[in-house]
């Protein structure tokens, strides 16, 4: 019983610590946001470097930001990429702050999914989230940055659980409907006819 009781207890402490690490990374996340690239300019003299303007979503002036960034993927406007506005802190302890980068001023910090804690995703690329309307999943400017990375084509699901990889399209398997015995039996049968085909052949 003194077994099971301490079995109870470490499940249970298990349980809170993941509760508690759920709960301080929403706190983590709730200081980003969703923003829609509107101008991208290249910094002349300066390898990768850009400024881009983007909106945070709310409408005033000072949802309009200024940003510079090294991330190849923002080469698009249009685009919703997750952004730290001034005055976010990393996971790191840095705090985000107005200053030169590169010489132009910069209002805030394009975030790549490790700095989200998304499971897949790559370093130094910007995490993009989809904005097709038409689809089940979809962000607007100033919106909240998900827990984990959205599949890319707005559909359900997320690519952390494919663990990075490419998944392959459902809806083939969604609306695939269940054999019936009749056919069934003649796949059986074909596979069978196939199979005895192929052993004459081996045997000639």
């Amino acid at each position: 019983a003194l077994i099971v009781s301490s079995l109870d207890d470490s499940r249970a402490a298990k349980e809170r610590m993941s509760d508690d690490e759920a709960d301080e990374n929403d706190e983590y996340l709730s200081q980003f946001v969703v923003a829609k690239v509107l101008e991208i300019t290249q910094i002349p003299n300066k390898d990768n470097l850009k400024v881009i303007r983007v909106d945070a979503g709310g409408g005033g002036e000072d949802d309009v930001l200024s940003i510079v960034t090294n991330a190849k993927n923002v080469s698009e406007i249009g685009l919703l990429i997750a952004i730290a506005r001034v005055g976010a802190t990393l996971k790191d302890g840095t705090v985000i702050k107005k200053q030169l980068v590169g010489g132009e001023m910069s209002s805030g910090m394009v975030l790549d999914a490790p700095l989200l804690n998304w499971k897949s995703g790559s370093h130094g690329l910007a995490a993009i989230l989809p904005s097709d309307e038409t689809k089940p999943l979809w962000w607007k400017a100033g919106d909240k940055v998900p827990k984990s990375r959205p599949r890319s084509d707005g559909l359900a699901g997320n690519d952390d659980d494919t663990n990075g990889k490419k998944e392959e399209p459902v809806v083939d398997t969604m609306f695939a409907r269940k054999l019936s015995k009749e056919e069934k039996k003649a796949a059986l049968e074909a596979k069978r006819a196939a199979r005895a085909a192929k052993k004459a052949g081996g045997d000639e």
